[in-house]
C-alpha cells in the first residue's frame, strides 16, 4: 500500500491549521469571552484546588519539598505560581491558567478534526468544545484537566501529523507533549502506551517499506525518549523521584496486578451482595436482586461509565455523534482512515483505563471521562455537518438548519448559567466574616473544611490544617460532638468551624467548653462558629 493511500486525504493543505486562523480565533475569542463572564461570579474554589493552591504558595515562597508534600504533582502548582505574579488573587491565577489552557486547547482539536475530516467539520468541534458544560465548569475550577487536555491533545496532534507527513520531528515533538502530559495527570500514560502499541503493529504488517522503516524509527525514539529523561531524573533526584507525579503509586498498581490484589475492593463488594442475598427482605427461594447484581457487576460498571460518558459528551452534541455512526454504517464499503483508527484506539484504551480504575476503587467522577469525551468531537462536529446537509434536501430545511443552531447554542449556555447562579458561595461568606472579626482573625481555629482556611486568609500551615479537616469531616459524619471538642482542647483551640451537610447528618453538635458565635446557612447546609468559654 502506497503512504498517500494510508491517509487518503484529498486535500494537500489539511495538515496546515493556520490557514485557517479566522475561524479558529472567533471561537477561541467566543470561548474566551463566555468564560471570562462566567468568572466574574463568586465560584467557590473545589477543594481538591485548594491543596493546589497551598503547593503554589509554597512554591512562591522557595518551599519546593513542603510543596511536594502537599501535593506530588507539582507542574500544576507551578503554572498557578507564575500566574500570580501577574494576577495577586490566588484562586483567580489558577483560574487563568485554566482559562488560557481551555482557549488554546481549540487550536489542537481543530487540527486533529481537520486532519481526520475537513475544515468545516473542525470548526464545529470547537464550537462544541467552547459551549460543552463541562469545559466550562472546568474553567471555573482549580483543577490539573484543563492543562492535561491542551497537552495531550496537541500530542494527539503532533502524533497524527508526524504518521501523515511520515516525520520522524513531528513524533518528537509528540513525545515531548506526551511526557509534560504526564506531568498533570496519570492518564497520560494511555497517550504513551497506545502509541506503541501502533509502531509495533505497523513495525510488522506495513506494506511500505519506507513507512514501515519509519514506525521502527518511531519505536525507538518513542521508547528512548521517555527512558532517556527517565535515567537523568534517577541520577539527578534518586530515591525521591518514586514519591513524584505518583511513580509509586504506579509501581504499586503494577505490583498489585501481578500479586492479583488489584481487585480486592472488587471482591469485597461481591462477597456483600452474597452475604445479603438470601436475608430479608430479599428472597430465600430464588435469585434475588443482590444475586442479580452480584452476577453481573461488570456490566453495571461498563454502564455506569457510559452513563457518566454521554453525559460529559454532552447528551445534545450525542445526536450528530450517533449521525456519523449511523452514516459510517449506511455507507458502503466501510473504510475508516488510519488516524481515525488511532484516535478511536486511544479513545478505547483511555475508557478501559477508567474502567478499571472505576472497579478496582468503586469511585468515579464525571469529569475522568471529559478528555475522551472531547476526543469524539471530531465525529461531533462531522455529524453536525451531515445534519445540515441532509437538511438541505427537504422542504423548510433552512428554518430547521436555524432551528438546530439556536438549539445547540442554547441548550448548554442555559445549563452553565444556572449551575453558575446557582452555586453555593457560602464558604466565601464565612472566610470573609473569619478575617475581618476581631475575635477571629488571631484565634487558633479549628476547621472542618480547607477552604475556610483558605478564604479566612489563615497563615497557619496547611499541612496540619489539612490533617484536622479530614479528621474532623469523618468525626462529624459519626456523630462524634465529644472527640470534635476534645482533639479542639488538645490543640488549644481558640474556636471551632463546623460545617453541616444537611444531606448527610441533621445532628448540630454540641459542646460543653464551645458556644455557638455564628451562624451561616447556604444551599448546601449550615457552618457554625463556635468560640471557647471564658
Amino acid at each position: 500500500m502506497k503512504i498517500k493511500a494510508i491517509m487518503n486525504e484529498n486535500n494537500r493543505n489539511r495538515f496546515e491549521i493556520f490557514i485557517d486562523r479566522h475561524p479558529i480565533t472567533a471561537v477561541m475569542m467566543v470561548s474566551l469571552i463566555l468564560k471570562l463572564i462566567l468568572s466574574i461570579f463568586d465560584i467557590v474554589v473545589n477543594p481538591d484546588g485548594i491543596h493546589y493552591i497551598a503547593a503554589a504558595q509554597q512554591i512562591t515562597a522557595g518551599n519546593f519539598d513542603k510543596a511536594l508534600q502537599i501535593y506530588p504533582m507539582p507542574a500544576y502548582s507551578l503554572l498557578i505560581a507564575i500566574g500570580h505574579f501577574v494576577i495577586p488573587d490566588w484562586a483567580a491565577a489558577a483560574r487563568a491558567v485554566n482559562i488560557v489552557a481551555l482557549v488554546l486547547a481549540s487550536i489542537p482539536l481543530y487540527g486533529i478534526t481537520r486532519l481526520l475530516f475537513n475544515q468545516q467539520a473542525a470548526f464545529w468541534a470547537i464550537f462544541c468544545l467552547s459551549l460543552t458544560p463541562e469545559a466550562n465548569d472546568q474553567a471555573l475550577s482549580v483543577l490539573r484537566d484543563p492543562v492535561f487536555l491542551l497537552t495531550s491533545l496537541t500530542a494527539l496532534f503532533y502524533f497524527l501529523k508526524g504518521i501523515y507527513h511520515i516525520n520522524i520531528k513531528k513524533i518528537l515533538v509528540a513525545s515531548i507533549f506526551t511526557g509534560i502530559s504526564f506531568l498533570f495527570r496519570i492518564e497520560g500514560l494511555v497517550f504513551l502506551i497506545v502509541p506503541v502499541l501502533y509502531f509495533l503493529y505497523k513495525s510488522i504488517f506495513a506494506r511500505d517499506d519506507a513507512f514501515k522503516k519509519f514506525v521502527r524509527r518511531g519505536l525507538l525514539l518513542w521508547i528512548g525518549v521517555p527512558l532517556t529523561v527517565c535515567v537523568i531524573l534517577s541520577v539527578v533526584f534518586g530515591p525521591r523521584l518514586l514519591t513524584q507525579n505518583r511513580i509509586a503509586w504506579l509501581m504499586g498498581e503494577a505490583s498489585s496486578i501481578t500479586n492479583f490484589t488489584a481487585f480486592n475492593k472488587y471482591q469485597e463488594i461481591y462477597r456483600f451482595f452474597q452475604t445479603i442475598e438470601t436475608n430479608p427482605p430479599f428472597s430465600k427461594f430464588s435469585k434475588s436482586l443482590p444475586s442479580v447484581i452480584r452476577h453481573w457487576m461488570p456490566l453495571i460498571y461498563t454502564i455506569g461509565l457510559l452513563e457518566y460518558f454521554v453525559k460529559q459528551v454532552f447528551p445534545i452534541f450525542l445526536v450528530p455523534l450517533l449521525w456519523t455512526v449511523q452514516n459510517f454504517i449506511s455507507n458502503r464499503p466501510r473504510n475508516i482512515s488510519e488516524g481515525k483508527q488511532f484516535v478511536l484506539l486511544v479513545w478505547v484504551f483511555y475508557m478501559i483505563f477508567i474502567l478499571y480504575s472505576f472497579i478496582t476503587r468503586d469511585y468515579i467522577q464525571g469529569r475522568f471521562l471529559f478528555e475522551p469525551a472531547v476526543l469524539l468531537y471530531p465525529w461531533v462536529g462531522y455529524g453536525i455537518i451531515l445534519i445540515f446537509k441532509w437538511l438541505m434536501g427537504i422542504k423548510f430545511g433552512q428554518i430547521l438548519k436555524i432551528a438546530i443552531l439556536i438549539i445547540l447554542i442554547v441548550t448548554p449556555c442555559v445549563k452553565i448559567v444556572k449551575a453558575t447562579v446557582n452555586s453555593d458561595s457560602g464558604v466565601i461568606e464565612v472566610g470573609r466574616f473569619i478575617s475581618e472579626d476581631p475575635q477571629l482573625t488571631e484565634a487558633k481555629i479549628l476547621f472542618s473544611d480547607t477552604r475556610q482556611w483558605f478564604y479566612g486568609k489563615r497563615k497557619e500551615e496547611f499541612q496540619k490544617v489539612s490533617q484536622n479537616v479530614l479528621a474532623i469531616s469523618r468525626m462529624i459524619k459519626k456523630g462524634q460532638a465529644k472527640d470534635i471538642e476534645a482533639k479542639a482542647k488538645n490543640q488549644g483551640a481558640d474556636a471551632i468551624v463546623l460545617f453541616i451537610n444537611f444531606n448527610k447528618t441533621n445532628v448540630i453538635p454540641k459542646f460543653e467548653h464551645y458556644y455557638i458565635y455564628k451562624r451561616f446557612q447556604s444551599r448546601k447546609g449550615l457552618t457554625v462558629i463556635y468560640k471557647k468559654m471564658n
